[in-house]
């Protein structure tokens, strides 16, 4: 496999802003979640049995989710079929009821797909790909020992800043796993009996900690590097500088005016950010009342917040 560069994140930790400034780098191939059921032909036609957000177990015995991402790091297609027009028409319409039907049935091997396969190995890649995901955090141990990256790189971002913008954008994939997360946090923390487990905001919370207690255990690897969301928008030159450099790969003054472009007010999905302003904006979308209950639930597991 091409592989090279990983980057992995819960959704909306800032993984495609960095992803797409990487892939600014001359010879790079950005991929950008070739397994997302919504925006990806890959993930529809491999991980139609298997969860949004599979676990390291799922993942060892799913062959063809295991060929998604064969096909996702060898092909010079793969950048095609993961976004854009013609992934939109080879998907159709409802897609997020898809997903929900598919993840109340057992997980389960499907097609072969031998002939998308065919397809995809005559057009191989040979150069520095730029591969990232937001739903294979539950399985990253698996994945990087399946992929076997050079780098990878691992965006955090404030738990409520986090929480902020799964309930401002109404992200289904926000409470997806929620009530196996709070099973597991319940039983990895013990929480006092201020938090009702049944409200959305703390089973969001609980799925936000189960995402990042699976991340957290590459951390101290030699090749991974953690960029932290709120330190980049301080300095977001300097910042990106030193991701670049954990990469291997040339600054520029080309790339630099590109980031200064995107330090810009956005919304949405958008990669346009005033950097200044996203430190403390989730405090917008919470009174003062969820604000403590909140900032209460992840102190109690651990953060220091």
């Amino acid at each position: 496999m091409n592989i090279t560069i990983l980057i992995l994140g819960l959704p909306r930790s800032g993984t495609t802003f960095i992803a797409e400034v990487l892939g600014w780098t001359t010879n790079t191939q950005l991929i950008l979640e070739p397994d997302n059921e919504k925006t990806s032909f890959l993930a529809r036609k491999f991980k139609n049995k298997i969860s949004r957000f599979p676990t390291d177990h799922e993942s060892e015995n799913d062959l063809s989710y295991q060929k998604l991402w064969t096909l996702a790091s060898s092909s010079s297609l793969s950048p095609i079929l993961s976004r854009g027009l013609l992934t939109k028409i080879l998907l159709g319409k409802d897609v997020e009821i898809s997903i929900a039907k598919k993840e109340q049935q057992p997980h389960k091997s499907n097609s072969k797909g031998t002939l998308v396969s065919f397809i995809f190995n005559l057009f191989p890649s040979n150069k520095t790909l730029v591969l990232k995901s937001v739903h294979a955090v539950l399985n990253a141990e698996w994945l990087v020992s399946y992929l076997k990256p050079d780098k990878i790189i691992i965006p955090t971002r404030h738990p409520l800043a986090i929480l902020a913008s799964w309930r401002r954008m109404k992200m289904p994939d926000s409470l997806r796993r929620a009530d196996e997360a709070v099973c597991w946090a319940q039983k990895h923390f013990n929480f006092s009996a201020q938090f009702d487990f049944t409200h959305p905001d703390i089973q969001r919370s609980c799925q936000f900690l189960w995402f990042e207690w699976s991340l957290s255990k590459l951390f101290g690897k030699e090749n991974v590097i953690q960029v932290v969301h709120e330190e980049i928008c301080v300095n977001i030159v300097s910042g990106f500088k030193k991701v670049y450099q954990h990469c291997g790969f040339d600054w520029t003054s080309s790339v630099e005016k590109k980031v200064l472009e995107l330090n810009k007010p956005g919304q949405g999905y958008s990669t346009k950010r005033l950097a200044s302003a996203e430190a403390n904006k989730w405090k917008k979308d919470f009174d003062e009342k969820e604000t403590e209950l909140l900032l209460n639930f992840f102190r109690e597991a651990g953060y220091n917040v």
